[in-house]
């Protein structure tokens, strides 16, 4: 089941918060706080997706908490909307700081709906595409290493060797193709072992080791 998205409102007016809690209530789960320590708090403890800060709180204006968001990886890629009045000419610097957007008291409803709505979906796309060219170049990397003469494998070993990748050469240096060995010893490497003799897999280990002398790849 997908989790609800959670939005964060941070203002130290309890009026701002109502009123922006009325716009998002619908759409979003919604949590509040009344001054930038306490939306840290909040941030450090539990998810959130979007968050609405105004810029002159106590304990810790907007720009501090922006600033430490973004020093945070844990936080850095949570859209952040500052909202403003006409009087503050803060804009320049919370753009430096990596604030998304603005909003501007007193709130228009459908503007201010309208705003969060496009940055949340330029973050949901912009985490798609990075996930897809991480497939991409996997997929690149894959095909590489099965081009490699040779047996190739990533194992971990606990109670059970598991292995973790393996290419076409692996497979056939225990005698079998790649579907019959996913299939049979992927989950444990263990189930080759004939007659409880353990040296009769760290021998192929070694001769696969062994093959793979002198090339630029090795197995450890």
């Amino acid at each position: 089941m997908q989790r609800e998205k959670t939005m964060l409102i941070a203002d130290d007016v309890e009026l701002n918060r109502a009123l922006l809690e009325n716009i998002f209530e619908d759409e979003y789960s919604i949590l509040q706080a009344a001054d930038g320590a306490e939306a840290m708090e909040i941030l450090r403890s539990q998810p959130v997706d979007v968050v609405l800060l105004d810029i002159v709180m106590p304990r810790m204006d907007g720009f501090e908490v922006l600033k430490t968001m973004k020093e945070d990886k844990a936080l850095s890629g949570i859209p952040v909307i500052m909202a403003t009045s006409e009087k503050e000419k803060s804009e320049e610097h919370a753009l430096i700081l990596g604030a998304d957007d603005f909003i501007n008291k007193p709130y228009r409803a459908m503007v201010v709906k309208k705003r969060v709505e496009n940055i949340v979906v330029k973050h949901i796309l912009e985490r798609k595409r990075l996930e897809n060219a991480l497939f991409e170049t996997r997929n690149e990397l894959n095909s590489l290493i099965d081009s490699v003469p040779g047996g190739i494998g990533v194992w971990k070993v606990t109670d059970k060797v598991q292995v973790e990748y393996f290419n076409d050469g692996f497979c056939r240096q225990f005698g079998y193709d790649r579907e019959e060995f996913q299939e049979r010893f992927s989950k444990d490497l263990t189930a080759l072992w004939v007659g409880g003799d353990t040296e009769y897999i760290l021998g192929r280990l070694r001769k696969i080791r062994t093959a793979m002398k002198g090339s630029p790849w090795s197995i450890r």
